[in-house]
Order: structure tokens, then C-alpha cells, then sequence
């Protein structure tokens, strides 16, 4: 609610030293019966001791990505966090089979509302990823989607693809 109504309150508050992959941990820890009654399986990999200084705020973004990609993705599946490291900076991938994206709707799925055509008729109301944005905003992330293999089948009559979404911090 701060993020649209109160953003001063956000600016005011306290940044505390956080471990970025302890984040992702603990929400895959809460969402891990929401998980199991969806049949989808939340797994870590990589490792990363990758700390920032991160407003409460923060906590929303791990959560946020990890609800979307067990609400998205059809029975079975499997929702990845990937870890990564290179020159000095880290990469965390959240990967997952969904909805099929296209090409035009990849920019604007971060916008207030908005729904890719393969979402329509599915639970959301299109705030996860604006939320998300608005998170990485606020702590100097950068975050973008990208789909992946498209078209790779259907379930219950909805285009499936691979989905990622990429921080980089």
C-alpha cells in the first residue's frame, strides 16, 4: 500500500544489511504450502552471499516473483531461483513454464494492470510485476522479463512457454 499511496513513508524507513539469497529462502520457506496444494516445486540454485542494504520493502519482491511463478505455472512444474555471480555481480533468475508471453507484451508487463493475452481469463489483477519493479526501483536493481522456448504446449486450452524474470543487482 506505501508503494502507491505513501511512497515518502518507503524513503524514511531504516535500509538494513540483507542476504539476497536468505530473502528468496524465506519466502520459498512461507510459500511452501501455497507450492504444494498447486503441485509446483520451488528450488534454489547456485549460492550467493550477496548482501545489500535493503528497506522493508524489500522482503515484498522474492515473495512476489516466487507467488507468480506457483500461481502460473501448471501442475508438476517447477519454479527456479538461480544464483550467479560473475565480474563481481550478481544475477538471480527466477524461471518458470506459464502462460505464453509475446514479443510485444514482454515491456509492458511491468505496467500497473497490465495482463498478457494468455492471462486473461486466469486469477490477477497485473500488480505482481509492477510491484516488483517498483521494489527494484527503490534499491537499484534491474529487473526485466524475457520469455523463453514458446509455444512448448497447452494446458487447459492456454499457450504455455518457459518465463524468466532477471535481477540484476
Amino acid at each position: 500500500t506505501d508503494i502507491e499511496l505513501n511512497p515518502r513513508a518507503l524513503e524514511s524507513q531504516t535500509a538494513v544489511r540483507s542476504g539476497i539469497y536468505k530473502k528468496f529462502d524465506k519466502a520459498r520457506r512461507i510459500l511452501a504450502e501455497e507450492a504444494r496444494d498447486r503441485d509446483v516445486t520451488i528450488r534454489l540454485d547456485g549460492e550467493s552471499r550477496t548482501e545489500i542494504d535493503a528497506l522493508p520493502v524489500f522482503e515484498l519482491l522474492p515473495f512476489v516473483l516466487l507467488e507468480n511463478g506457483i500461481k502460473y505455472s501448471p501442475r508438476n512444474q517447477a519454479v527456479t531461483v538461480t544464483f550467479e555471480q560473475t565480474g563481481g555481480r550478481q544475477t538471480v533468475i527466477v524461471s518458470s513454464i506459464g502462460p505464453a508471453v509475446a514479443p510485444d507484451e514482454l515491456p509492458r508487463l511491468f505496467e500497473k494492470g497490465f495482463r498478457g493475452e494468455q492471462t486473461k481469463t486466469l486469477p490477477g489483477q497485473g500488480l505482481g510485476l509492477f510491484l516488483a519493479k517498483r521494489v527494484c526501483d527503490y534499491h537499484d536493481v534491474r529487473i526485466h522479463a524475457e520469455a523463453g522456448q514458446t509455444n512448448m504446449y497447452q494446458f487447459n486450452g492456454i499457450n504455455c512457454s518457459e518465463f524468466r524474470v532477471v535481477l540484476r543487482f
